[in-house]
């Protein structure tokens, strides 16, 4: 027993100082025990951690040396100490001499030898002391254990905080690191989507991206689960629960090779979420090893603990995985690729373990080390209250947010550099100023800032008008006493988000406008599912049902059933190119079954457009019936010449009257052969792609069409890149869309097949009429009947037969049994050979026998002939 020098104001200015310093609780406690040590005169002391659960006692921090009687880690049953009797009446017990108190046969006193036990389970002395303990000694004592009791809940306060901490800087970092760049991602490729690229990776790219965060925010949520929620420890044989987890992952990765090693039955403490980290562990070691992963798991018994290694046959862990599992901190420049080694580090730092990995040249080893029983360490963690200061001023500075710390009277007294950009001020310029200064009259801050201080949080929308004269629509929400008297704003800019989300409602407006001003059938689908939303008169009107009667119904619904299939290949086909079309394809022509049953010949015009409830697929349809019958006889006059009629594509532009400003759909401008977005946007360059020889004329009806409020259609040409021109005819009226200036919108529709088509049949019939020889059309019945279709004026003149006089009839109707015959059978030879003849033929004229040569070529459509062009030359005379 030692004497003491200390007088009692002396110990508890320096025990006072030693709990003042910045120092781990371990090293604050060994210097307070000395002290006490000292100031009480006794020979040792010491701080114990019980479990009353387990009757288990275990010397945690101690002045006695390693070989002494209180040695450090020490471990003991609760029922042969001291400590059970001031913990079971929960008072205060000293004894000065033990024997002569009448604990000579207490199972402590005959364990320890310990004369001497002052009450709280703090010092104990082996030697009797010659007197009890003093109250000043006993209330020293007392003060000690409690200031050690309070830096104890502080240091344990603090690891709660470091895991908070821990846990909110993970998810700043990995989760801003993933989420941001895969929303970029996603964002990038929806515009490319919206602008109608051709891309057929996109969809794919997209659901990839979607899919992720879908699984990163599920880790995220276990995460959190982890760190936040606490649960009791059952006892669970480790290795029949390894076996559960690899049986359940080879299931779901069939080729992998994982076994399971263990020589006897391993018993375990642990919490529910254990087999979470072990799954997660062996996954990715399964996952990132290649096509044909092994993966061991041994498991074994090591000195007061259990060990766990999962080695796999990959190329390695990377240096920014370990790091986290060696550190437990996430830096910025070292981010984890995601959330699943976060998660498997925090259950097995719960069991008081550690995950230690070893890269080789053969592959990655994971070594889990736990404790059989709970840790009963005192302190669990090292916190560094620094560090964890750095941590969230460095969130809090790196925010993309805006973020203010204000206090009760609405002023700041702390803001990052994007509260300063979203107020329009510099750095530090924004403190100490108030919010009122920033937010309009009419947005009633006072009432709004009381209502905050009553309910103690808020959330709104409001325009801002910052010092720099900039006007921004922010998105704000606040928090009430983060710390007393300071409150949280976070904010953010979302001014290009609302100008969006006008544009969009704009152009929704604008092309239900449209949708109304289009001559023809305009069928609206839901761009993912292909229900119809949406028609137009004129689409009610080609197929003689109502409009609801239409909408709801699938588009393919609109086509002949039987054809199914192949319509549902040309839908995708035809979204994803746009333009217009008029056939399938196996080449056959596109059809709308009516209402009647009636098919009916179309051609779509198709375009992808963002509406603010989502994608549409925008469908022009138009009737070609009649055009297909041109085509057709075009086709038999030009004798087997077929014209394949390109789709007419059809565009969108939209001029701002006043202004000048002529905007142009990306199909315009692809229809003119433009890159999409370089059209200058003006009249006068739209007036530079006008034809010159009808620049005048297209002008002149713009403009009349916007001073009368009128609609206007006219057809011009268009010159295109190439040197090229088309004709379109251009349809649009005015659009008043509440701005200060009225606009006009319309439509442009590639009517060159059209017009190229009528010009041929025009010289086509120019050369039937105004040829020097006799020329006739013959059409053949499916039954090889023949019947004149029409002869022209040449041949009126050089037979004597007109053309009303013999129109329908058989040629032995027209000229009697005895030449018609054979004609007919010279007709009958040309269709059997599908071939051209030339034959001398016998007619009179008059009554007067005239020598003809004939030649008859077959009009040969889908297979058969179903037409004859014949022409004849007088030749009695040779």
């Amino acid at each position: 027993m030692t004497e003491t020098t200390l007088t009692g104001q002396e110990a508890r200015q320096r025990l006072h100082e030693i709990v003042r310093k910045d120092v781990p609780f371990n090293e604050k406690a060994h210097e307070a025990l000395e002290l006490g040590k000292q100031y009480l005169g006794v020979d040792n002391g010491y701080l114990t951690r019980i479990d009353q659960d387990t009757d288990h006692w275990e010397i945690v921090v101690t002045t006695d040396t390693a070989d002494g009687q209180a040695s450090p880690g020490l471990e003991l049953e609760l029922q042969d100490t001291y400590c059970r009797e001031t913990i079971e009446d929960d008072t205060l017990l000293t004894l000065h001499d033990a024997p002569d108190q009448g604990w000579d046969d207490d199972p402590a006193f005959e364990r320890s030898g310990n004369h001497t036990y002052l009450g709280i389970p703090l010092i104990t002395e082996q030697e009797p002391r010659s007197n009890s303990f003093s109250e000043a000694e006993t209330q020293f004592a007392d003060h000690l254990t409690r200031l050690l009791e309070r830096e104890l809940e502080k240091e344990l306060i603090e690891g709660e905080l470091t895991n908070q901490t821990n846990l909110a800087i993970v998810l700043h970092r990995v989760l801003r690191h993933n989420l941001r760049n895969d929303i970029s991602v996603i964002r990038g490729y929806t515009e490319l989507i919206a602008d109608q690229v051709d891309d057929d990776a996109v969809g794919e790219t997209v659901l990839n991206h979607i899919d992720g965060l879908i699984g990163l925010s599920q880790k995220a949520r276990e995460l959190e689960e982890v760190v936040t929620t606490s649960s009791e420890r059952q006892t669970t044989e480790i290795g029949a629960l390894i076996e559960e987890i690899t049986a359940e992952i080879t299931q779901e990765y069939p080729e992998a090779s994982i076994a399971v090693e263990y020589d006897n039955e391993i018993q375990g403490r642990v919490l529910q979420n254990f087999d979470r980290a072990i799954e997660e562990l062996i996954e990715n070691a399964v996952k990132h090893t290649g096509d044909n992963p092994s993966v061991t798991v041994a498991i074994e018994i090591v000195p007061n603990g259990i060990e766990i290694q999962i080695s796999d046959n990959g190329p390695g862990l990377p240096d920014t995985e370990a790091e986290v599992l060696n550190s437990g901190v996430e830096t910025p420049l070292a981010h984890g690729s995601g959330l699943g080694l976060w998660l498997a580090y925090w259950i097995v730092s719960s069991h008081d373990g550690s995950i230690n990995p070893k890269i080789t040249e053969h592959g990655t080893t994971m070594t889990v080390a736990i404790p059989r029983k709970p840790d009963v360490t005192v302190q669990q963690q090292v916190t560094e209250l620094t560090r964890s200061r750095d941590k969230y001023k460095l969130t809090f500075e790196e925010a993309n947010d805006a973020i203010a710390i204000v206090n009760d009277d609405g002023r700041v007294v702390d803001a990052n550099e994007a509260a300063s950009t979203i107020f329009g001020v510099e750095d530090n310029e924004l403190l100490g100023r108030s919010l009122t200064e920033f937010f309009p009259d009419q947005f009633g801050f006072d009432t709004e800032w009381q209502d905050f201080q009553e309910t103690g949080d808020q959330r709104d929308t409001v325009r801002v008008l910052g010092a720099d004269g900039v006007e921004r629509i922010i998105e704000y929400e606040g928090t009430l006493d983060i710390i007393p008297g300071q409150n949280l704003f976070i904010s953010r800019d979302i001014t290009e988000r609302k100008e969006r989300e006008r544009e969009l409602s704009v152009a929704k407006e604008r092309y239900e406008i449209l949708l109304e001003a289009a001559p023809d059938p305009v069928f609206v689908a839901d761009a993912e599912t292909g229900e119809l939303i949406e028609v137009n008169e004129a689409a009610e009107t080609l197929l003689g049902m109502s409009s609801d009667e239409i909408i709801g119904m699938h588009q393919s619904e609109l086509h002949p059933s039987e054809q199914a299939e192949l319509y549902q290949q040309f839908f995708k086909e035809h979204v994803e190119s746009g333009g217009s079309k008029r056939r399938l394809p196996d080449g056959s022509h596109l059809t709308i079954v009516t209402a009647d049953g009636d098919r009916v010949a179309v051609e779509i015009s198709v375009e992808t457009v963002s509406l603010p409830d989502g994608p549409v697929t925008y469908g022009i349809f138009r009737d070609v019936s009649e055009q297909i019958e041109r085509e057709q006889e075009l086709e038999a006059i030009t004798q087997r010449l077929q014209l394949a009629l390109e789709g007419t594509d059809t565009g969108v532009w939209d001029w701002t009257i006043g202004t000048g400003e002529v905007r142009w759909g990306e199909s315009l401008e692809r229809l003119i052969g433009i890159e999409p977005g370089t059209f200058e946007s003006t009249f006068d360059a739209f007036g530079e792609y006008v034809h010159p020889a009808d620049r005048e004329k297209v002008t002149a009806a713009v403009e009349r069409a916007a001073e009368t409020e009128s609609r206007f259609q006219t057809e011009y040409r268009l010159q295109r890149e190439n040197d090229t021109h088309i004709w379109v005819e251009s349809r649009g009226e005015i659009y008043d869309d509440g701005s200060d200036f009225k606009r006009m919108i319309g439509i442009v529709t590639d009517i060159t097949e059209r017009k190229e088509g009528e010009r041929e049949l025009e010289l086509a019939e120019t050369v039937f009429e105004n040829t020097q020889d006799a020329l006739f059309v013959i059409d053949v019945t499916e039954d090889r009947e023949f019947y004149i279709e029409r002869v022209n004026a040449v041949y009126e003149e050089l037979t004597g037969l007109s053309n009303d006089e013999i129109a329908g009839k058989t040629p032995t109707e027209a000229v009697g049994d005895e030449i018609g015959s054979e004609i007919e059978s010279q007709y009958r030879e040309c269709v059997e050979r599908q071939e051209s003849i030339k034959y001398p033929e016998e007619i009179p004229v008059n009554g007067e026998q005239r020598q003809w040569e004939t030649k008859v070529t077959p009009v040969i459509s889908e297979g058969r002939v179903d037409k004859l062009v014949g022409a004849m030359r007088d030749v009695t005379r040779r």
